[in-house]
């Protein structure tokens, strides 16, 4: 991933000179990681910088799992994270992981249902 090769570059003073850091992900990346990870990773480097994500469709992963990782990257990261989740706009990305489901259910468990 660029931006963490990026910031592995950077000197400690350079690193501290961005003001925040915001990672998306892609089902079709080739060269993905768990972006909490990657986040992480970059956390340890720095002191200062925001650190969150793009929106993360949230039905396209496990929603526990992504909050323990994401409470987890916040307070070790000292309160510096901003998480973005969505129900997916793509019914292609959602029936790619889920095939067994109908693409309808990608908003099952959301607090809410996005008006069509």
């Amino acid at each position: 991933m660029e931006t963490l090769r990026l910031f592995k570059s950077l000197t400690p003073a350079q690193r501290n000179t961005f003001i925040a850091c915001f990672l998306g992900w892609a089902l079709d990346a080739l060269d993905f990681f768990l972006v909490t990870f990657v986040l992480s990773q970059i956390a340890g480097t720095t002191e200062r910088i925001r650190l969150g994500t793009a929106v993360l469709a949230l039905p396209l992963r496990d929603p526990l799992a992504l909050a323990k990782q994401a409470a987890t990257l916040d307070v070790l990261s000292g309160g510096r994270v901003t998480l973005g989740v969505g129900a997916g706009a793509y019914p292609e990305e959602f029936a790619a992981v889920h095939p067994e489901r109908s693409v309808d259910d990608r908003h099952a468990g959301l607090a809410f249902t996005p008006s069509r």
